[in-house]
């Protein structure tokens, strides 16, 4: 609680929450107009479900009377969890790996979710522009490897 005021914690949560929508909807846009089978609904369910795993984990020593209580643990196995819905993602087919971006991308939207969950928003901003354009941009740099 901010200030030990619940109402206030209630809001922020809920801006985090929002934060994490946009966020998430902007990858998953992205995604969806490129025909990926991962896009808007996708994104935005991994974005704010981190968010809200990491401020289960911030907030969840108020709910436990155990001095043993470790944070990280819950947002360690988020990334765990993440990893194994990549995992299932990823497809070897006729020699070709398919998937690899949209598990990467759902990893980073995990990232950006937890970020905004920890309050760290100019940092999943960038990462959200960063991921944006590496998504939309670099497929055109990646062709032209590629045919050299």
């Amino acid at each position: 609680m901010v200030n030990g005021n619940p109402v206030v914690t209630m809001i922020e949560n809920f801006i985090k929450i929002f934060f994490a929508l946009l966020l998430g909807g902007l990858l998953g846009a992205e995604r969806g107009k490129a025909g990926k089978a991962a896009g808007l609904r996708t994104y935005i369910l991994v974005t704010v479900a981190a968010t809200a795993f990491t401020l289960i984990s911030k907030q969840a020593n108020t709910y436990f009377e155990s001095a043993n209580y470790d944070p990280g643990r819950l947002l360690s196995q988020v990334v765990v969890g993440i990893g194994f819905i990549g995992a299932g993602i990823i497809i070897y087919q006729r020699e070709h790996i398919k998937g690899l971006t949209t598990a990467a991308g759902l990893w980073i939207a995990t990232a950006i979710g937890m970020l905004v969950g920890i309050g760290a928003y100019l940092m999943a901003i960038l990462l959200t522009l960063i991921s944006y354009i590496t998504l939309a941009y670099f497929i055109k740099i990646e062709d032209v490897i590629e045919k050299e």
